[in-house]
């Protein structure tokens, strides 16, 4: 039996890289990396209760990272905003023909705000459902 390729590379990453790999990223690696993962974790003679506590770490670590991409504001080119944005700035430009930069500028504070607002209660009701 010839010996597994990825074994010197696994070798290389720390305890908590290799929890990692064999249980949140275990779909990003061949089967043949995940066997060479777990034949160097458990030739490290790690105690389950360390690698539980590693594997927690992980997932608190996940768990704040997608906290934070579902608190990152929602673009307005994303979600309903863009559709609200162009409904509200797009009739009064073209009916309103002197206008001020005044004017101007609160049509497109208006049209801004409305889709940012729409955008704001969609991707919350979308994130708790």
């Amino acid at each position: 039996m010839s010996e597994n390729p990825f074994i010197a590379k696994m070798e290389q990453h720390s305890n908590e890289k290799l929890i990692y790999i064999l249980t949140t990223d275990k779909d990003g690696f061949q089967d043949e990396a995940l066997q060479a993962a777990k034949i160097v974790l458990d030739g490290r003679d790690i105690s389950g209760a360390e690698k539980l506590k590693i594997q927690e770490k992980i997932q608190e670590r996940e768990r704040i990272q997608k906290e934070a991409q579902d608190n990152k504001p929602k673009s307005l080119l994303k979600g309903p905003g863009i559709i609200v944005t162009i409904l509200v700035l797009v009739p009064p430009m073209v009916l309103i023909e002197d206008r001020g930069m005044g004017i101007t500028f609160l049509i497109a504070l208006a049209g801004f705000g409305a889709g940012h607002l729409v955008n704001h209660f969609y991707f919350k009701k979308k994130n708790n459902a």
